[in-house]
Order: structure tokens, then C-alpha cells, then sequence
């Protein structure tokens, strides 16, 4: 069964995003890097369409009756910063955790114009939770890893809405070693989006080759998690500890940094949309 299609039908009539093979290759080329750009004769169409409109109507419809300014109040105060049951609907009604999950690892596989579209929406509902540390951090640097594998066994769950997960690569002095046919992790993380209810961890640490990208476990007995208080309380931070935490490695060993680039380079569109999203509501 295709997870993606099954999510996508679930949308009201009308409000279907596009999934044929053009589509598919407009999307691939927008997230192209200039210089793959300067091969192809014309620029990435990154126009809005009807359906566009209809796709930023559905999340808009859905953010109202669920992340209402009372909403975003209550669940502030809770210790999650989030309220988990309407992460669930999310996935199940509308399926925008997959947003950005190519398609063969049960996602949606939508490109840069959709995720501006959904970004803004939330920016302009303040929306409270993990949604940009699992679909736009912890998506992205899977994909960017180039680890068919990992996507493979890791992503479904993003997608599905059933793993939180989130990137951890800020603080040095991280590092991974070796243990017979797995790696652990000792050190510290700190500014860690949603990392106290993140399941996996995405974590850069440091190793013989330099440094490495790996998932961890965060029910592992060796993780440690604190809630930090930060200025945003719609976006909770997190203080992570490792103490010889079971670890995979993600990608190539020694080739976090080009990872971690690409994948902040996209957060960052991410968190303009968002903001961009929260200043046009302030005009409304």
C-alpha cells in the first residue's frame, strides 16, 4: 500500500496535491543545488497554483480548530509543550509530518513550495510543538545523509507521525567510539528543539574521521533529557547528556558537516516562512 497516496486521499476533494511524474521532477529540481541548477535550461517553477491555495486553506482550516491563540496558552503550560493528540490528527487527517518525506520512504515527497506554504500556516497559528524539528530537521538530514538504509528503516515513522524526532548538533566535545559492531555516544547537547519528547535523537559527534551523524535511541539508558526554559515557549529547547548511549551511524563516517550544512540551509527557509507566517497575521 502507498502510505503517501492513503494520506493524501484522506485530504477533502479538491485538495489532493499534485503526484505525477512532471510534478515529481519540478519538485526534484527546486530542491537542486545551484550549481546541479545551472545544468538544466530553465529555472524550477516555483509558482503557486490553484491547488497551492488549497493545500494552504486545508492547514489553515485544520491549525484553526486545533492550535487556537486559547490553545496555544494551555499547552504551553504543560510539560510537553504540546498537545499529543493533535499531533496524531495531524498525521492522520492531514498527514503533514510526510510533507517532506520522499515518497518511497512512505512520505508525501512535496518540494520547497509546499513546505513554505505549510510553514507559514504555522508560523501564523504559533503553532506549539515538534513539527519543525521532526519534519524539517530530522527529515531533512536523513535525506541529506545519502543513507538509503537509515531513510529507510527511520523515516516511515516520521512520516507517520508515530517518532518524533530532532537534530542535535549544537556544543562540541560530543564523541562516538566504537563497541565491537555498534557505536556509543559520551558528552552533551544543548538547544536541542522538542528534545525532551523527541524518540530519536539525530546527533553529531565527533570521531576518529572527523565528525560523524548518528540516530540514538532517546529511551536509551544512557540518554539523559532536560526541558530548558527558553524566550520562544512555543518552541521548547532541550539540554541532552549521552553517557556510552547505544548509537547508529547515519551516512558516512567523518561526513556529518556537509550534512548538517545542507540540512540547516533548509531549516532555515523553513523558519523564514514561519516567520514571515507570524508577521502577516500581526497585519491582519
Amino acid at each position: 500500500m502507498d502510505v503517501g497516496r492513503a494520506r493524501s486521499a484522506r485530504l477533502p476533494a479538491g485538495r489532493r496535491l499534485r503526484r505525477g511524474a512532471e510534478e515529481h521532477d519540478r519538485r526534484a529540481r527546486a530542491w537542486s543545488s545551484e550549481a546541479e541548477l545551472s545544468a538544466v535550461s530553465t529555472r524550477p517553477d516555483l509558482a503557486l497554483t490553484g491547488e497551492h491555495d488549497e493545500l494552504r486553506s486545508t492547514v489553515r482550516q485544520f491549525l484553526a480548530a486545533t492550535s487556537s491563540p486559547a490553545d496555544t496558552r494551555r499547552v504551553i503550560e504543560t510539560p510537553d509543550g504540546f498537545d499529543r493528540s493533535m499531533w496524531s490528527r495531524m498525521a492522520e487527517q492531514l498527514g503533514l509530518q510526510a510533507l517532506l518525506v520522499p515518497e518511497r520512504y512512505e512520505g508525501l515527497g512535496q518540494g520547497p513550495v509546499e513546505a513554505q506554504i505549510v510553514f507559514e500556516e504555522m508560523g501564523r497559528a504559533l503553532y506549539s510543538g515538534p513539527y519543525f524539528a521532526s519534519a524539517a530537521l530530522a527529515t531533512n538530514a536523513l535525506v541529506c545523509s545519502g543513507d538509503e538504509t537509515a531513510c529507510r528503516d527511520l523515516l516511515p515513522g516520521i512520516a507517520a507521525g508515530t517518532t518524533i524526532a530532532t537534530v542535535a548538533v549544537a556544543e562540541a566535545g560530543t564523541t562516538a567510539k566504537r563497541d565491537r559492531d555498534a557505536w556509543v555516544l559520551d558528552g552533551s547537547k544543548s538547544l536541542v528543539p522538542n528534545g525532551h519528547v523527541a524518540d530519536l535523537l539525530l546527533v553529531a559527534a565527533q570521531t576518529d574521521a572527523g565528525p560523524s551523524l548518528f540516530a540514538v535511541d532517546a529511551a536509551d539508558l544512557g540518554v539523559e533529557s532536560q526541558a530548558l526554559e527558553s524566550l520562544d515557549l512555543s518552541r521548547r529547547l532541550a539540554a541532552l547528556k549521552f553517557a556510552g548511549a547505544r548509537a547508529r551511524l547515519v551516512g558516512q563516517d567523518g561526513a556529518a558537516a556537509s550534512v548538517v550544512a545542507a540540512t540547516m540551509d533548509r531549516a532555515l527557509v523553513a523558519l523564514t516562512a514561519e516567520a514571515a507566517g507570524g508577521a502577516a497575521r500581526c497585519l491582519e
